[in-house]
């Protein structure tokens, strides 16, 4: 369930590239789910 939030330049540009991505946080629930939170390089 990828969920991204904010404004500004987009995450994922028409022609597929994808920014650079540094893992900032990892957050385990009990459900088995895991929030995963990145910022751009």
């Amino acid at each position: 369930m990828p969920v991204l939030l904010g404004r500004g330049i987009p995450l994922f540009e028409p022609d597929g590239k994808l920014e650079a991505l540094t893992l900032v946080s990892a957050v385990p629930f009990k459900g088995g789910v895991v929030q995963l939170t990145y910022e751009k390089t």
